[in-house]
């Protein structure tokens, strides 16, 4: 991902990377910790601090989705007409889930989804097919006008939002079970917080303020205030579906 500098910074440690303001930073990770992200600038490696930089608009970056969720958002369906809600070539860059470090891009095709491996090469460019691209920002504008597919023609297209929550209709919209991925594990440190690991599902209950949320871990029912910067969020779903049983 591609992050603006908005302040100066001078390493004073040999793992972080300096870098002036206005400057722009690759990001390669951000799940070690949420408060230390790693960056590469012309060639260099090291941490950053996450609150010197600004993130490039990208809502199509899931970091902790992974694939089953990720075609979880791209087929989701009206409830009320049962009509698809994202088009295709509607897209979710993601962390992949195998073969180490780096992502996937899960791409809607009809009635189903394409998964591409995001590949890096030694000098840090990334590519799907045989083009390379200096970010994976790159990489996507460059394929919202040429094909990623080599089977037809698909366009990445940027995703629509959840017709759950647009549609508005009373007191069924009310009735919709928010939810929200973690991107990073929490561990609480008062009695209201609620723990929590990467990729764990939680249904918001509710916002004490724009910060911290209310909500409760779908597969263990544990209920606790968590960080709304440590998630992101998902399609909403009917009651009854929040709490099937998991196999």
């Amino acid at each position: 991902m591609e992050a603006d500098a908005k302040h100066d910074f001078q390493a004073s440690a040999a793992d972080e990377l300096p870098f002036c303001k206005n400057s722009v930073l690759k990001i390669l990770s951000v799940e070690d910790d949420p408060n230390w992200y790693l960056a590469e600038q012309d060639g260099r490696k090291g941490l950053v601090p996450c609150n010197y930089i600004s993130f490039r608009p990208n809502p199509w970056y899931m970091q902790a989705c992974r694939r089953n969720t990720a075609e979880e958002c791209l087929l989701e369906t009206d409830p009320y007409t049962g009509l698809p809600v994202q088009p295709d070539g509607a897209f979710v860059v993601r962390r992949s889930e195998s073969n180490g470090p780096g992502f996937s891009l899960s791409v809607k095709d009809g009635q189903k989804v394409q998964h591409f491996k995001v590949l890096q090469d030694e000098m840090g460019k990334y590519f799907v097919w045989l083009r390379k691209f200096d970010s994976i920002n790159q990489l996507i504008d460059y394929h919202r006008r040429t094909s990623i597919s080599r089977d037809g023609f698909l366009l990445l297209v940027d995703r629509q939002p959840s017709r759950m929550i647009s549609m508005g209709r009373g007191d069924q919209q009310s009735q919709m079970v928010q939810r929200v991925i973690a991107r990073f594990d929490f561990n609480a440190s008062e009695p209201e917080e609620l723990s929590f690991h990467r990729g764990d599902v939680i249904e918001v209950l509710g916002q004490e303020d724009e910060n911290w949320w209310r909500g409760r871990i779908s597969n263990t029912g544990s209920t606790g205030l968590f960080p709304a910067n440590y998630v992101d969020t998902l399609p909403p779903i009917m009651p009854n579906a929040a709490h099937r049983p998991t196999n």
